[in-house]
């Protein structure tokens, strides 16, 4: 899975999650519409909410996913941790930019 896609499928966990905090119709115009990109380094997160394009972006090493190694790599528990934490403060943004 790309790092696209597996931030991607972070954030839609976190916002079904999060799904409460927002009315049914916002979270399913978030849900389909959120679009993910790299640009110089950072991850371009894009969604709509009725007629707004909405956007916000974080640094790329802010979020490790795995890579498929050849070589032994021991499995860093922080990482997912560290992921987890940082696709919820991600989440609240998105849902208080969506609200406003």
């Amino acid at each position: 899975m790309s790092r696209l896609n597996s931030l991607k499928f972070l954030l839609l966990h976190k916002l079904s999650k999060n799904s409460s905090k927002i009315s049914k119709e916002i979270h399913t115009q978030i849900a389909y519409s959120l679009n993910i990109s790299i640009i110089d380094e950072k991850f371009y997160i894009k969604w709509k909410v009725g007629s707004k394009n909405l956007e916000t972006r974080v640094n790329e090493r802010d979020f490790k996913f795995y890579v498929k190694s050849e070589f032994d790599q021991l499995s860093n528990r922080n990482q997912i941790d560290n992921n987890e934490n940082n696709a919820d403060k991600l989440v609240l943004d998105i849902i208080g930019k969506s609200i406003n």
